[in-house]
């Protein structure tokens, strides 16, 4: 088993595997806030109700996919956590069934949440 520090941060490095999930992340952000700006632009005329009604439909497309990506990322840290969490063999005494749970349950606390990553690469771009 490695020590805590080494498990964290290799466990930390699933920001890195996932960078271009995020960059898709914000380029579907930036198609939300265009789509959002065409569908309030245009007039009240037939042609323009529906350009507004399908820029506004494109939005809960953009919105469910930039969801798919988030699940996703929540998916590889999840992922990367379990790879580098202490294992539970079937003939662990209770002390070491506590301390691997204890070791795990701060694993799970020190890792950068996704949002965390998704903030910090967004103040980046």
């Amino acid at each position: 088993m490695t020590t805590f520090p080494e498990a964290a941060a290799a466990a930390n490095k699933w920001q890195a595997h996932a960078l271009p999930i995020i960059k898709a992340y914000f380029a579907l952000e930036d198609v939300d806030m265009t789509t959002a700006i065409c569908a309030n632009h245009y007039g009240k005329d037939t042609m323009s109700k529906q350009r507004t009604s399908d820029y506004r439909e494109a939005r809960d497309h953009i919105v469910k996919a930039q969801d798919a990506l988030y699940d996703m990322l929540e998916g590889i840290r999840d992922n990367f956590i379990c790879d580098y969490s202490a294992p539970y063999p079937i003939d662990m005494s209770e002390e070491e069934l506590d301390a691997a749970d204890e070791f795990n349950e701060a694993l799970g606390r020190a890792v950068v949440s996704v949002e965390g990553a998704v903030k910090s690469i967004g103040d980046t771009m």
